[in-house]
């Protein structure tokens, strides 16, 4: 997270340095580190652009972007395409959610019934990358008595997910 009382470019650097040292560390062990984008103020790569920075240089088969299309499209409203395009190189996943505004906050929806499919369809002509994980986020999974109706909301996301895989090879 950013430090807003410390100037931003050194902080930038440093996560820069840890990025590579984790680089190092997934290369010597055989796997590829995940960073997923978060929106929120504080959160490094919730703009996308800074992500660029921090992780160039450094090879995507080992420490790669797991673009989460829910918080880039809350981030950055109109200009998620120029964040994605920085970051496009990196990506070594997506996650796939959705959100809609609701009285000026965000609220996480059915896949489908808000504003990330732009994004999706985006990506899906660049040709998706890495694995997709579908999120279902938008009813509580601390309740165990709404078991029944996550798996029902998760099987309708699969099918939307579904549709919008076949209109990408349409």
């Amino acid at each position: 997270r950013y430090d807003f009382s410390k100037p931003l470019l050194p902080q930038l650097e440093r996560f820069a340095r840890q990025a590579s040292e984790l680089a190092d560390v997934c290369s010597s062990l055989g796997v590829t580190a995940l960073y997923q984008n978060h929106a929120g103020k504080k959160y490094v790569g919730a703009a996308l652009w800074d992500l660029e920075q921090v992780l160039a240089g450094i090879d995507p088969k080992v420490v790669a972007l797991a673009l989460d299309i829910r918080h880039a499209t809350l981030e950055l409203s109109q200009s998620w395409e120029a964040g994605y395009l920085a970051v496009r190189s990196h990506m070594g996943a997506v996650y796939v959610k959705d959100f809609a505004w609701h009285d000026d906050q965000p609220r996480n929806v059915p896949l489908g019934q808000g504003r990330s499919k732009p994004l999706f369809d985006k990506i899906a002509r660049d040709g998706l990358v890495g694995p997709l994980s579908l999120h279902m986020e938008y009813i509580d999974h601390r309740q165990a008595d709404l078991l029944e109706q996550r798996w029902a909301a998760t099987r309708r996301d699969v099918q939307t997910l579904q549709r919008w895989l076949a209109a990408r090879d349409a």
